[in-house]
């Protein structure tokens, strides 16, 4: 067992996140960050025992038992930042027994260790686990999970997280040439972990690169991975909807409460049928919805067929999916009666702009129709889209009288296709119970109906901001 090196940095960091409730001292929510030894110039004026969060960052050495002895008992999360040992993940595991949450981020093993030596443990509370990384699933992951698989027994896990973040990496932190396991790029290793804990998972989420639940025909039988997939009864789903056995995880699932999805190139069509059916197989259940996709119709695809993209929400023919006759790419509905039934629905976000896309040459513009179908349970509302028709502008006006419920509201157009809004629109927002903020963005709003507001309304000024192209309300705007 190594010895920690004299010149390694001595505690030098604390972090005190604030509380909830924004009381001072309230230790709920106390955060500290762990790089050296006890004993450092903070270390003296710092309260272990109320250590609920620990962040372990660049330290490979063996953390001191007498600070998991002070935190162990109340420790309920710990996230491993860079460079970090099995050791050190193995030792959190056996001594702090209320830990409910593991995160890894950016997680670099310096040295490649031997399963053997580590007992098989029970884990009774760990909740969750989180893998926060760029682009695919690294060697070092995969050994974590690998370790997992093999030494550890979790019998609380209920959510399997891989998400993307953008932390820039420390190239100084790198791991020390050595023999690589079994786990080196072998996703075999993911498929077997989400295979031990399918019948409890409730939440999965798959934002990393080239995450496979199924595997390509002709490399090896899909068989074991359809049964994880089938198996799974979620409530929640975060995904791309690029990831191979996304569509199998969604058909399969009966009580989802919230569903993200997204898309980053070109997908089957037939996907948004099945995207409209789990909507409505979910509807008693449903109450978060987030999609964001591109309509991405590259010149690879035979331009003269005609493909049926879901009935009540998306269509493409062979005349949509060429360019128009202004050398533009013609626009794509998106259907808003696909949530008409879900009754329950607390938050809608839907993203179906091509604003944000870096290559727009083959990107179809969305354009949003029947907004009178969106449910009236809804607290919040988020739409970004391309077009809207004069019509669906004028029909919807009505719909806002009765969405009582609506909090918080950003309708969110295209530069290139500015909408107008009718005044009206705006004194409808206004009138509603409980919304507290609205935005409208890319809009045209008449300024002799602004003046006529603001002079018959003068204490609306202090709430209502118009500019050339937006108009945003705060009902309590904070001077």
């Amino acid at each position: 067992m190594r010895k920690a090196k004299a010149a390694f940095p001595q505690y030098s960091k604390l972090h005190l996140s604030p509380s909830e409730s924004g009381t001072p001292g309230n230790h709920q929510n106390i955060t500290a960050l762990y790089e050296g030894h006890l004993g450092g110039p903070t270390e003296s004026k710092f309260i272990w025992e109320k250590v609920e969060r620990l962040k372990i960052e660049n330290y490979d050495h063996n953390i001191e038992g007498s600070i998991l002895s002070k935190c162990k008992g109340i420790l309920t999360s710990a996230e491993f930042i860079g460079l970090t040992s099995l050791n050190n993940i193995y030792l959190i595991l056996v001594h702090c027994p209320n830990l409910r949450q593991l995160v890894f981020n950016n997680v670099v093993l310096q040295y490649f260790e031997s399963y053997l030596r580590y007992p098989v443990i029970k884990v009774n509370k760990l909740s969750e686990i989180v893998f926060q990384g760029e682009g695919k699933l690294t060697v070092e992951e995969l050994q974590v999970l690998d370790f997992f698989h093999l030494r550890m027994r979790f019998k609380s896990l209920e959510a399997i997280c891989f998400q993307t973040n953008t932390i820039e990496f420390d190239p100084s932190v790198r791991r020390k040439p050595g023999s690589y396991t079994d786990a080196d790029a072998n996703l075999n290793i993911f498929h077997t972990f989400i295979a031990d804990y399918e019948t409890r998972i409730k939440v999965l989420e798959l934002n990393r690169a080239d995450l496979q639940l199924i595997k390509n025909e002709g490399r090896s039988s899909s068989k074991f991975a359809s049964r994880v997939v089938l198996k799974m009864d979620l409530n929640t789903l975060i995904a791309n909807m690029g990831t191979v056995g996304f569509e199998k995880i969604l058909i399969s699932q009966r009580k989802l409460k919230v569903l993200h999805c997204y898309n980053t190139r070109q997908i089957a069509p037939r996907l948004f049928d099945q995207l409209s059916l789990s909507v409505e197989i979910c509807q008693n259940f449903l109450q978060e919805i987030r999609l964001t996709y591109k309509f991405i119709d590259p010149p690879a695809r035979a331009s003269s067929s005609s493909v049926s993209v879901s009935k009540s929400q998306v269509s493409f023919s062979s005349r949509s999916r060429s360019k128009s006759k202004l050398g533009k790419m013609l626009p794509v509905p998106h259907d808003l009666c696909t949530y008409k039934s879900c009754r329950h629905l607390k938050k809608l976000n839907i993203d179906i702009s091509m604003a944000d896309y870096p290559d727009k040459t083959y990107i179809h513009p969305g354009e949003l129709q029947n907004l009178t179908c969106i449910p009236d349970s809804i607290s919040t509302l988020i739409l970004r889209f391309d077009i809207i028709s004069p019509r669906q502008m004028h029909d919807v006006t009505r719909k806002f009288s009765t969405m009582l419920r609506l909090k918080y509201f950003i309708f969110h157009g295209s530069p290139e296709h500015s909408y107008k809004v009718p005044m009206s629109w705006v004194q409808t927002l206004i009138k509603l119970p409980n919304l507290e903020i609205f935005e409208l963005h890319f809009c045209q709003i008449n300024q002799d109906s602004i003046d006529l507001l603001f002079s018959t309304t003068p204490s609306l000024r202090l709430k209502l901001e118009f500019t050339p192209a937006s108009c945003i309300y705060w009902k309590n705007p904070v001077f």
